[in-house]
């Protein structure tokens, strides 16, 4: 009988041995088995918003790095919005008589007439005649640093490992000299790459070091210039548009030995150590010289790796040690290779120790992406809104000012947005911003992003969440508020005309990404759009109340509130997207747009809203993937924990963690295995954490959606959407126990509970019949441990 020979495929150098990798295997961070083949696989040493993306190939490494305001523009300067207003009631008028294509083609034609003609094309050869908006700004590498080692062996026992505590990524290898390490790490006070090179003990090193440009660069139209002395390395790059660019400046501290030039590259020879600092800076008006300003800056480093190391995890380890969650399970110091390998195997579920990374990796690169702005992967309608959503919830709040900071400097062009495109008072915010404009410019019949007018809502669900977790009410009046403020004011512009039943009509309307089945993308009564409006005027009436402040607008803030339109359900109970009748759904789609009042707002739950609840999980379940984009699978399942869906949770989670979104650096990807994008990166954490615990203003449940391969953990340092820390919490499924400690930040009553009726103790003592159904009491800064047994 014949049988088939099967031949595994070798990794390209002999990975080290599992017993041999106790010590540097970091407890959060990761180990690999195998050098990166892509930058989407590299080793992530980042800060502040300068990346390096570390290969890691013993004999020749390419280090990739990225400072995140490098960015080359495409045109010379984003024009003001056409003026669309005035064709307002037209569009208004085709969206009535069901003219949806008619209405998407007036705008988006209306807007080239007036400015943005050249700015607008279509995809080549795609029989769909998608029309695709400009982009203003093309990201741009800073530079590829090439470090080539003499060979003296095959390389063995290879390893890769990156520390998030500490931020510093480092390759093991052996050879017949002896046994490798070779070290890096991106400081954040010196803004600075810093590498360590050392051979084997009693070994000298020999090495050349240069630098590359990166492929980007060739697309871009960036003309690089690049020279080398015997102690440094230096690069200009200038933007084709606009006259900016930026330099990158390599220093080289060679300890013995001797240096000569090849061309632009450094060749050492005989050094007991070399230590690389490499910095970039950016201009906007690039001029010949700003290499060498940069290497010979008074503040550029000249310390030891160790000095430098220590002074950058002063500031950074506390930010990854303020939030951590660990599961129970096997898989200590094995590679993210072997723990993927093993959960794909038959029968087997996901690896516990993988889930534990996934919670770091992705507090890691929000609180390394964001420097000066935050991280903008994408487009704000469901992309950065991903990749931002753990901070509040998972403690980082400094990267969250930065947000903050950076949505707040754009306001001056949403209010131009709003007031040239529909006519409004208040904001408009732009799907699309960049570091120096707000503007909108994505007038497309196909992605109609100008009429998207829930963008600013969602934006500030996140400042709303800020609250929640600190109970700030200085952030509250002087931060919320305001903007809260303005996109009421919009609203109040926007809802102009009602339909037959005398309810407000929101048209024309966007719910991203989506359009009814076989109809225009420009829609009358989106859901989203809906429910941001019903957020944004619910928590500013809030906000004044707790500010004890008057609401000038409050009656009419309660009459739209009273007027929003009905929301309509399909015919097997599932909430429709659009609340319109002449829109039929389209099911088979990566978005699920109107799943917002439960994710991420905070409206809809089996408590207070049970058929709405019901509704939401219907079309939850009811909705196909379409393309597989992580960022649709990420938002069913933020449904689905919120509705306690624990099936369709783990469902959900399986498919992001089994079917090709996970990199072998823990990276992510948009669609399986290709696309690199951090949405389900920067979401994961806080996924995870709302697995572990449910909190709004006055409950806490814990455990509402926590898969069953996850019995046993720790979670400590979560901030609760009911102005309180999570000290600490642990569970133990099987025993049926759970502990936590719970810190408020001000005096309230909050009911406490969990996953399935439970004994519930307050410091030692059974809870009251009283506490059970109205709350516990908390005081402000007062711990309280809860304990919980289930029955």
């Amino acid at each position: 009988m014949f049988s088939y020979t099967l031949k595994r495929l070798d990794y390209p150098y002999p990975p080290m041995p599992l017993e041999k990798r106790k010590g540097l295997v970091p407890k959060q961070g990761y180990c690999s088995l195998k050098p990166a083949e892509e930058e989407k696989e590299g080793l992530p040493a980042a800060a502040a918003g300068l990346r390096a993306c570390i290969y890691g190939d013993p004999l020749r490494e390419v280090i990739h790095l990225m400072q995140e305001d490098l960015q080359a523009p495409t045109i010379e300067k984003i024009p003001a919005p056409p003026l669309l207003a005035d064709i307002l009631p037209a569009v208004r008028r085709l969206l009535l008589e069901g003219k949806g294509m008619e209405a998407a083609a007036l705008s988006a034609e209306t807007a080239k007439k007036r400015g943005y003609g050249e700015l607008l094309h279509f995809m080549e050869n795609d029989p769909r005649h998608i029309e695709l908006p400009f982009s203003a700004f093309q990201p741009a590498g800073a530079v590829n640093l090439v470090l080539e080692l003499e060979e003296s062996g095959a390389p063995t026992d290879y390893l890769r490992t990156m520390n998030y505590k500490t931020g510093e990524a480092v390759i093991h290898w052996t050879d017949r000299r002896g046994r490798w390490v070779r070290r890096a790490f991106v400081s954040e006070p010196e803004q600075c790459l810093v590498q360590l090179l050392t051979p084997p003990p009693g070994e000298k090193l020999n090495i050349r070091v240069h630098m590359e440009a990166p492929d980007d660069w060739a697309r871009a139209g960036i003309r690089p210039e690049m020279q080398a002395t015997l102690d440094a390395l230096l690069c200009e790059a200038c933007y084709p548009i606009g006259g900016g660019g930026h330099a990158v400046a390599t220093k080289v501290f060679r300890t013995g030995g001797t240096a000569h030039l090849e061309d632009t590259s450094i060749c050492i020879n005989g050094a007991q150590q070399v230590l690389l600092v490499t910095r970039v800076t950016s201009s906007p008006a690039l001029k010949p010289g700003l290499a060498q300003q940069t290497l010979d800056d008074p503040s550029f480093p000249e310390e030891t790796y160790e000095a430098l190391l220590n002074r950058h995890i002063k500031i950074h380890a506390p930010r990854i040690e303020r939030c951590t969650m660990t599961f129970d399970g096997p898989g200590e110091n094995q590679a993210v290779e072997e723990l993927m390998e093993r959960q794909n195997g038959s029968g087997l579920p996901l690896q516990a120790k993988l889930l534990q990374m996934m919670f770091d990796a992705g507090r890691y690169f929000l609180a390394t992406a964001t420097g000066k702005y935050p991280p903008m992967w994408g487009q704000w309608n469901i992309n950065v809104n991903l990749q931002v959503c753990s901070g509040n919830l998972t403690s980082l709040p400094e990267m969250m000012d930065v947000f903050f900071r950076f949505v707040e400097s754009k306001l001056p062009d949403y209010r131009m947005n709003a007031q040239r495109i529909l006519g409004c008072r208040g904001i408009l915010a732009d799907i699309h911003p960049d570091l120096n404009n707000g503007l909108l410019y994505h007038f497309s019949r196909t992605y109609p992003h100008h009429y998207w007018i829930a963008c600013a809502g969602w934006i500030y669900n996140e400042f709303w969440g800020r609250y929640l977790v600190s109970g700030d009410k200085t952030f509250l009046r002087d931060h919320v508020l305001p903007g809260l403020q303005e996109i009421a004011l919009f609203f109040e512009d926007y809802l102009s005309d009602r339909g037959p039943d005398g309810r407000y009509l929101f048209y024309p309307c966007w719910s991203p990404e989506n359009e009814p089945l076989g109809q225009s993308p420009v829609t009358v009564n989106a859901v989203m759009d809906i429910m941001v409006c019903r957020e944004v005027l619910e928590n500013l009436t809030t906000a004044y109340r707790i500010l004890e402040l008057e609401d000038p607008r409050a009656e009419k803030h309660r009459e739209m509130l009273e007027n929003l339109p009905a929301l309509l359900l399909d015919e097997e109970g599932g909430l429709k997207e659009w609340a319109w009748k002449d829109h039929p759904e389209r099911y088979n789609h990566r978005h699920v747009s109107h799943h917002y009042d439960v994710w991420p707002g905070m409206k809809v739950n089996w408590e207070d809203t049970p058929e709405l609840a019901d509704a939401i999980l219907k079309s939850n379940r009811r909705r196909g993937q379409q393309d597989d984009s992580a960022h649709g699978i990420m938002h069913r399942l933020f449904t689905a924990i919120r509705l306690k869906d624990k099936q369709d949770a783990c469902m959900h989670i399986q498919q992001l963690f089994r079917h090709g979104f996970v990199n072998s650096n823990l990276s992510t990807n948009h669609f399986p295995d290709r696309l690199e994008f951090p949405d389900m990166l920067g979401g994961m954490p806080a996924a995870l954490a709302e697995m572990a615990v449910y909190s709004r203003p006055g409950i806490i449940e814990f455990l509402p959606a926590m898969p069953d391969f996850l019995a046993k953990g720790k979670l400590c340092g979560a901030s609760l959407y009911t102005f309180m820390l999570l000290q600490t919490m642990e569970w133990d499924l099987e025993a049926g126990v759970l502990q936590a400690v719970l810190v408020s930040h001000e005096n309230q009553i909050c009911r406490v509970g969990s996953h399935k009726p439970a004994v519930i103790f307050r410091d030692g003592n059974p809870l009251t019949e009283q506490e059970t159904t109205e709350g516990i009491q908390f005081t402000a800064g007062i711990p309280v441990s809860i304990l919980l047994q289930w029955k």
